[in-house]
């Protein structure tokens, strides 16, 4: 979604901006209207999971007065299907840009994970209910709300799924995007899609995992020592089947996937800032474990994701790393 970041202003050029606002001009193209749908989808019941633009007006260019009041439209210039955004700036920043700018240690990247984490299963939650899958959860997509409770939002939702049945055409138009991350079943139905097969063979599922799993066989190893084996004896079940039938069976564990691709790309951030080996993340790599389960039938539900993350929290050794879990709440 190309677009840029404004200031109001009038015909003196004196700002006249509302610090509580971020106005952004996008043009009208796929991504907006993907977004602009799971906008219209959603309600303020939902306003604590989600950082999303809170209005949406198609932009008009004008004359304006000193009081920023409208006076005539400005007919030469042409604004070809742009759209004015209103953002709420309550001092909202993303979690990347957050941790470069004011994290410079580990414990205070620890308590980082640790209260976000939680805070995230809910979202993933919340979209369950909405039945919309997000489709590329990673940090960069989580804002933080610095008050004086922290809070951790899901954001950027142009590649959501707000139709599960327009799900692989979603994957089809932003595969290099974050492919990778995809479960493992995904890719199958994704190389069904992208290739026109009706039906796969052995040599399909061959094809399917030594291209596709190159990048997550970095990753992977330190719960599995042979992912491509285990895919290839539960991918196996599809072989000479349609793809409307392997679809099917795929679909029953889509709200398993919001969950997979988050608990991947937290993996992957663990190991970037080299918090693998850490003590205090012992059981949490439990947690990422259970959700990172190859065969999709044995991941955990959204729900049971929580129930798993109480339990954790009540056997955490307090007198240990109280000072580091004091961030930990149970989850409603």
């Amino acid at each position: 979604m190309k677009s840029c970041i404004y200031n109001k202003r009038n015909m003196n050029q004196k700002i006249i901006i509302d610090k509580k606002d971020i106005n952004k001009i996008v043009r009208k193209n796929e991504a907006f209207i993907n977004e602009l749908n799971f906008f219209t989808k959603i309600n303020n019941n939902y306003k604590d999971y989600f950082y999303i633009f809170k209005s949406c007006t198609p932009l008009k260019m004008g004359l304006y007065d000193n009081n920023s009041k409208f006076i005539d439209e400005i007919e030469h210039v042409k604004t070809y299907n742009q759209y004015l955004l209103k953002y709420d700036n309550l001092t909202y920043i993303n979690l990347i840009n957050h941790i470069n700018k004011n994290i410079n240690n580990k414990i205070e990247l620890h308590k980082i994970i640790i209260k976000m984490y939680p805070q995230i299963l809910n979202c993933i939650l919340k979209l369950e209910e909405l039945s919309i899958l997000h489709n590329n959860i990673n940090m960069d997509n989580i804002m933080v709300k610095i008050t004086n409770k922290t809070d951790y939002l899901l954001s950027n939702f142009q590649n959501a799924s707000i139709d599960i049945n327009d799900h692989m055409n979603i994957i089809h138009k932003n595969n290099l995007l974050y492919k990778i991350y995809l479960p493992p079943e995904v890719h199958v139905l994704y190389y069904m899609y992208s290739n026109k097969i009706h039906s796969l063979s052995e040599y399909n599922i061959e094809n399917i995992i030594d291209n596709l799993y190159f990048e997550k066989n970095k990753i992977l190893p330190i719960f599995e020592s042979n992912i491509q084996k285990s895919h290839k004896l539960y991918f196996n079940k599809y072989v000479n089947k349609s793809y409307i039938e392997i679809k099917k069976d795929i679909y029953k564990y889509s709200t398993t996937w919001d969950n997979y691709i988050f608990h991947f790309n937290l993996l992957i951030f663990i190991k970037k800032y080299k918090l693998i080996n850490d003590e205090c993340f012992n059981e949490l790599l439990k947690l990422i474990k259970y959700n990172l389960v190859q065969i999709p039938s044995n991941r955990l539900s959204n729900k049971n994701n929580i129930i798993t993350y109480n339990d954790f929290i009540e056997n955490i050794d307090y007198n240990k790393l109280i000072n580091l879990f004091s961030g930990f709440s149970r989850l409603s």
